[in-house]
C-alpha cells in the first residue's frame, strides 16, 4: 500500500482501508526532508496502528545519491544507495526506540544484496554500547537491548537476486530466518526475462535457484524462498501450499537435479552472481 506519508493523521486512514481489502506490507520511504524523521514520536500512533493490524514496513533504500548528471554518477549513485540501504531507515526505528515501544513492528529492507548483515549489527552494536556509556541511562531506557538483538526480531533482508555466496554466509552467521529471496521482477536485471529458459528449459527464475542453492540444507532453502516471507507478511501457509501444488512449483529435489554450472545465455546480468553486489 502507498500512503500519504506527508500527513501521518491520513496515512493512519489509508492504512486501515488497505488493510481491510487484504493488503499486507506499506511502501515504507527512506527518510526524506519533508518526512518527518521516523524517531519523532510524532510517529507512535501510526506505528500503533501498523502494529494493531499486524502489517509490515517495507523500504526500498535509494534517496540522496550524490552524482547528479556528471562522470560516474550511476556508480556513486549504486555505492552511495547500497551503503544507505543497509543501515537506514532501520537506525531510526532502532535508536529511536520504536522497536523497543512497538514490539510487533516487522520492518523489510528490500533489494539489499551483500553480506553486510553481520558487519552493520555490530557496527550499530558498537555505537550503542559507547552512546548508553557517554550520555547517561536516558538511552538505555529508551533502548534497553542491543540493536542486533531487535533486529534478530523485527527486521528482514528482502534479497533480490541471491546469491550463493549470501545464502552461504548467512547460513553460516545465524541469519537465514531474515533474508527474504526476490526476483527483481520485472527489471531486465532480475531472475525472470520474458520468453527465455534455463539449460534445461526451466524458467530463468529456477535456473538461478539451481545454480545458487543446489546442495544447500533443505529447511534453509524453504526459509530462504517462501518461509521467511510468510512470517514477515503473516501469509496464510495452508493457501500458499495449495497455489505452489496447482502451479506445479519446483521441489526441493527438483532444484538439485540438471544442476546449472554457468550463467546461461538469455539471463538477467545479476541473476547469476558470483562477486559482489554487481556481478
Amino acid at each position: 500500500m502507498h500512503l500519504p506519508m506527508w500527513d501521518i493523521d491520513a496515512a493512519i486512514e489509508e492504512l486501515k482501508w488497505a488493510h481491510s481489502v487484504g493488503l499486507k506490507g506499506i511502501n515504507f520511504p527512506t527518510p526524506k526532508i519533508f518526512l518527518e524523521p521516523y524517531n519523532s514520536p510524532s510517529w507512535n500512533s501510526f506505528f500503533s496502528a501498523c502494529e494493531d493490524l499486524n502489517v509490515t514496513l517495507c523500504n526500498h533504500g535509494g534517496a540522496g545519491a550524490s552524482g547528479g548528471a556528471f562522470p560516474g554518477a550511476m556508480s556513486i549513485a549504486k555505492l552511495e544507495i547500497s551503503m544507505m540501504a543497509r543501515i537506514c531507515p532501520m537506525d531510526q526505528l532502532v535508536f529511536g526506540g520504536v522497536f523497543e515501544r512497538h514490539p510487533g513492528l516487522k520492518l523489510v529492507l528490500t533489494e539489499s544484496p551483500g553480506v553486510w548483515w553481520n558487519f552493520v549489527l555490530k557496527e550499530m552494536d558498537s555505537i550503542y554500547l559507547t552512546d548508553t556509556r557517554s550520555y547517561g541511562p536516558t538511552e538505555r531506557e529508551r533502548v534497553p537491548r542491543m540493536p542486533s538483538e531487535y533486529a534478530a526480531e523485527q527486521v528482514f533482508i528482502g534479497a533480490s537476486f541471491h546469491s550463493r555466496f549470501e545464502a552461504e554466509d548467512a547460513i553460516l552467521n545465524g541469519y537465514e530466518d531474515r533474508v527474504i529471496w526476490g526476483s527483481d521482477y520485472p527489471h531486465f536485471e532480475g531472475t525472470y526475462q520474458y520468453n527465455a529458459t534455463g539449460p534445461n528449459g526451466e524458467p530463468m527464475t529456477w535456473a538461478s535457484w539451481r545454480f545458487h542453492y543446489a546442495g544447500l540444507p533443505d529447511a534453509k532453502v524453504r526459509a530462504f524462498l517462501g518461509g521467511n516471507a510468510m512470517v514477515a507478511y503473516d501469509l496464510d501457509h495452508a493457501a500458499l501450499e495449495k497455489v505452489a501444488e496447482r502451479i506445479n512449483a519446483p521441489t526441493h529435489e527438483s532444484l538439485n537435479s540438471d544442476s546449472v554450472s554457468e550463467c546461461p545465455a538469455g539471463a538477467g546480468h545479476l541473476a547469476f552472481r558470483t562477486f559482489g553486489f554487481w556481478a
